[in-house]
């Protein structure tokens, strides 16, 4: 077993683990080897019928840093909640468990948190049909656009970066403080809701112009498939109530 003297972990990673046994030693893999070793990495087992489970108790008696939490089917918005109630880290990286990241994401969100004190630091995402890198709204290209973004505004917030928690990394303490969690009520656009609450609250951001989420599109009626004008109407009507 890999064990890390780690006392506070850094970065707490969560992972929400339903029914990826092809797609989860790669995402796995992905956040053990990562050049920044700081970690504590919740893998929460949402129900899976599986073998992501068993996939998971391997790779947890090798790496001390990781830790399992099983419960009943309840959802990705749920499992990642579960995650918030029990990590300790000075910051939070959401990860699905069918995606994957870079070996040196968290190093490059961790330094640029640091030196910009920013509740979230963000990267970009590239998405991936099969092995094919298919051109997105999270790309470069919408990220220097958001640069000049300095407060919450209803108009130029409303983008497909912000709907979207991948590549992302968040202050801990801040959500906590806000009590911010992902919404289980909604069938879809929870991500960009959790983001919106965070701006709302008067989260400091900066963003690095930085490959860091690899997302990879394995269903026709996946989020990324529906960011349209529906998701932002709905995350429109849940920021009212705020």
């Amino acid at each position: 077993m890999s064990n890390y003297e780690i006392v506070a972990p850094k970065i707490s990673v969560i992972i929400p683990v339903y029914n990826t046994e092809q797609y989860l030693e790669e995402c796995i893999n992905s956040v053990i080897n990562q050049t920044f070793k700081n970690l504590e990495i919740i893998c929460i087992n949402d129900g899976s019928t599986d073998n992501s489970l068993n996939i998971l108790e391997k790779y947890a008696q090798k790496d001390s840093r990781i830790k399992i939490i099983n419960q009943e089917n309840k959802g990705v918005a749920q499992a990642r909640n579960s995650g918030i109630s029990i990590c300790t880290g000075k910051y939070v990286f959401f990860l699905d468990s069918d995606d994957w990241i870079n070996v040196n994401s968290l190093e490059l969100l961790f330094n640029e948190a640091e030196n910009k004190n920013a509740v979230i630091v963000a990267g970009y995402a590239k998405l991936y049909k099969g092995k094919t890198y298919v051109l997105s709204n999270f790309d470069i290209n919408k990220l220097k656009a958001q640069k000049s973004l300095s407060k919450f505004d209803n108009e130029n917030i409303i983008s497909s970066f912000f709907l979207f928690i991948g590549g992302k990394m968040y202050r801990r303490d801040f959500l906590y403080k806000n009590n911010i969690k992902f919404n289980t009520s909604l069938k879809m656009g929870e991500d960009g809701v959790f983001n919106y609450e965070c701006i709302y609250n008067y989260a400091t951001f900066s963003i690095i112009l930085e490959h860091v989420y690899n997302y990879r599109i394995t269903r026709e009626d996946s989020q990324t498939s529906n960011l349209n004008k529906k998701i932002k109407f709905q995350i429109m009507m849940q920021l009212n109530t705020l």
